[in-house]
């Protein structure tokens, strides 16, 4: 666990559940709160950090994302216009810097970590980590644009219109790269399915 993370575990819990809201939170960091910082950190870290370790497979560079993200939010705090809700916000810097990453690097690695087993019973345990492996395998096999699409909609379940926001695109767009992004992956775990039967 880094500085960071402990910091902001230690302060949820000296101050207990929180009742401010992302934009109270953003407001206090615009006074120079760093326990506001730590608050939103502790709220988004997973699910920005998992963002980009789904799109990059990079656990490394997804740590150093995570980081530069929450650098931004403190940096650019008064940059927030208030067009979308906090949280779309800081997945589009997310996003943004995650693209820069790929860019920077001009290749994407696809090692995904595998999800621990939490099934009682070994065989479905296997049957399901079986399917798990099959659609990260074929997400892995999607364009990073598509795969960011499927990703913010079904892990970190934005509506169509946050997803044009985080991606910079209107809605009709990203309702196009669902579609296409299912269809590529019916075609692939359909293609899978049809050569395991053989």
């Amino acid at each position: 666990m880094n500085q960071e993370a402990a910091k902001s575990d230690y302060i949820s819990e000296v101050r207990g559940p929180s009742t401010s809201t992302d934009r109270q939170c953003l407001q206090e960091i615009l006074e120079g709160d760093d326990q506001a910082l730590a608050e939103l950190y502790s709220r988004y870290r997973t699910g920005v950090f998992n963002y980009s370790l789904r799109i990059l497979g990079d656990r490394e560079a997804a740590e150093d994302i995570l980081q530069e993200v929450f650098v931004a939010v403190w940096q650019g705090a008064s940059g927030f216009r208030h067009h979308s809700s906090v949280k779309t916000w800081i997945y589009r810097i997310a996003h943004n810097m995650t693209v820069s990453w790929i860019r920077k690097q001009k290749r994407i690695t696809t090692n995904i970590e595998e999800v621990p087993e939490t099934q009682d019973d070994p065989e479905e345990a296997s049957v399901i980590n079986w399917r798990a492996d099959e659609v990260r395998s074929a997400l892995d096999q999607l364009n990073p644009i598509h795969r960011a699409t499927v990703e913010l909609a079904f892990v970190h379940d934005l509506s169509y219109a946050e997803i044009g926001e985080v991606l910079d695109c209107p809605t009709g767009t990203v309702k196009s790269r669902m579609s296409n992004a299912i269809k590529q992956l019916r075609r692939i775990l359909n293609t899978r399915s049809g050569l395991n039967e053989r």
